[in-house]
């Protein structure tokens, strides 16, 4: 007797290994067909119908910078309450801590079990079923299924969430290239591209247009053979510096007249070796030749200035992302982070300084306009010094309000006056001394009749006397530091423009190594000031 109840007893642990082993061939042969979340969703809540005869379920993936992902079937309404409550909520958020697939009782005959979709370091989502049972009725053999599956769309759902987040941080950075490349083909100067051996490899319209280019097509054949000398003379010279070189040059032209070209060369480094930015234009019907040639210096010094601010965030956009290409399902989640927040980060720095030369643009064309609207200027003030206390956390650098209004009533453009303010107290950061240990940017505000002064006042590096006088000028940047920070050399120029738009007047007082003061003096609607309110 004892032996065929021991008999009996093997048989079933044997029929029970064969249905556990048939059902993971099935699951994994499955699985591998998903590809989207969706599919994923839909595989699971036909695959656990197998193992388990559920009433509902409801499919939950948390996703980066976005709204979670939610899938039901069944009683839906049911499934979505359920995910409301604090107890569900309390009971997933245990179940997640736990790893481990768990099963409660809701109701009289009724249990949920809850799927936890996990991986090192990252909680997925979870899955939901609601049975028609106990949960002391289920198996340990329905628990080892579903704790099965859940790991093994636990590592499938990973790998698709990484290559949604690959495929959008691509789309953003392909948007940014063709968003800095509409900024260069709206500029009339011909910008080229060449390769080491001297065949082109980018051109924007001017170019384009004036040489009808193609790819590949060498420096000899697009331009006369005059300019064609210079031009190779030229990216001969920035090959042997290493380093931004620039020339004028008069090439004779029909009926005994010449044309004066300006010629700039930047060297590039690329993945396929060294590469010269060259830049063209012809300058022979400037009427002031001698206050072009200023401008020119200026300009090549900025075009100098702006492409390695492009040039090298571009670099770490696309090293990172070639990275987590190259690298899906080898890299560990804190990792991805980390490096999708560097390629956040640069594109953010990008977006920064494309919106400046729109800004620049639009002043040059005469374009530039704000809208009016009633604002509460200490309302502003508060916003922009909320931006920046985490930053002045981190540098270890005192942001300090001192405010005699609770309100101030003007006729302004928000976003505008935020663009001053942001700049002024984002410059006091960015110019701190690092050995300070008493580091502040302070923020005054004094009303004074019908207008308000707000002083910008730093305690870090502060400007030579002899640049505050262009300190507001466009492309300008002081000697000591344009290559220790970060910038274009237009944020400034704008400052003003946009106070000055508003009726308003900026000056600067500052001793170098003491520290700086921008004084911004704005008017208010008449009466608007709180200490001239009534109680």
């Amino acid at each position: 007797m004892r032996k065929q109840v021991t008999e009996k007893l093997l048989r079933d642990i044997q029929d029970s290994y064969l249905r556990l082993q048939q059902r993971i061939m099935s699951f994994t042969r499955g699985i591998l067909e998903a590809v989207t979340i969706d599919e994923i969703a839909r595989f699971m809540e036909n695959h656990i119908k197998e193992i388990l005869d559920y009433d509902s379920i409801g499919f939950v993936v948390h996703k980066d910078r976005e709204e979670d992902y939610r899938y039901t079937n069944g009683n839906k309404e049911y499934v979505l309450a359920f995910l409301e409550k604090k107890d569900s909520k309390d009971l997933i958020k245990w179940t997640l801590s736990n790893h481990k697939v768990s099963a409660f009782d809701i109701e009289k005959d009724k249990c949920v079990i809850i799927l936890p979709l996990l991986r090192p370091r990252r909680e997925l989502g979870f899955t939901v079923l609601f049975v028609s049972k106990k949960a002391s009725d289920l198996t340990s053999e329905d628990f080892d299924l579903l704790s099965f599956s859940s790991l093994q769309c636990s590592i499938l759902l990973e790998s698709t969430l990484m290559y949604e987040t690959l495929e959008r941080s691509e789309r953003e950075v392909r948007a940014l290239k063709d968003y800095f490349q509409t900024i260069l083909n709206t500029l009339n100067v011909m910008i080229m591209v060449f390769s080491e051996e001297k065949k082109i490899r980018f051109a924007n319209a001017s170019a384009s247009h004036n040489f009808n280019l193609r790819d590949k097509v060498e420096i000899d054949n697009i331009l006369s053979q005059p300019l064609s000398k210079e031009a190779n003379d030229l990216i001969d010279k920035t090959s042997l510096t290493g380093k931004f070189e620039s020339k004028e040059v008069e090439i004779p032209s029909h009926n005994n007249t010449s044309v004066l070209w300006d010629l700039k060369c930047l060297p590039l480094k690329s993945e396929e070796g060294n590469e010269y930015l060259l830049v063209l234009e012809d300058i022979t019907n400037t009427k002031e030749l001698e206050r072009l040639k200023k401008l020119d210096r200026i300009k090549s010094n900025f075009l100098s200035s702006i492409s390695h601010e492009l040039r090298t965030p571009l670099a770490s956009i696309k090293a990172y992302v070639e990275t987590l290409s190259d690298s899906v399902g080898e890299l560990d989640s804190d990792t991805e982070k980390e490096f999708l927040a560097t390629v956040y980060k640069e594109s953010e720095h990008l977006e920064g300084l494309l919106n400046e030369l729109l800004d620049f643009s639009s002043i040059e064309r005469g374009e530039f306009k704000i809208k009016k609207e009633e604002i509460d200027l200490i309302s502003v003030l508060k916003e922009v010094v909320t931006l920046f206390e985490e930053k002045a956390n981190r540098e270890g650098i005192s942001l300090i309000t001192e405010f005699e209004d609770t309100s101030l009533r003007m006729l302004a453009d928000p976003r505008r006056i935020k663009q001053v303010f942001t700049n002024l107290i984002s410059n006091g950061i960015k110019y701190a001394r690092r050995t300070d240990e008493k580091k502040f940017v302070k923020i005054i505000e004094k009303t004074m009749s019908e207008k308000v002064l707000i002083v910008v006042e730093d305690n870090g590096i502060g400007i030579p006397a002899e640049e505050l006088p262009r300190i507001f000028e466009r492309f300008f940047r002081g000697n000591e530091y344009a290559y220790a920070t970060e910038g274009s050399g237009l944020g400034l120029s704008i400052v003003k423009t946009i106070v000055e738009s508003h009726g308003g007047k900026i000056r600067v007082e500052s001793t170098k190594g003491k520290g700086s003061s921008f004084y911004v003096d704005l008017p208010l609607i008449s009466g608007s000031s709180s200490n001239n309110i009534a109680t």
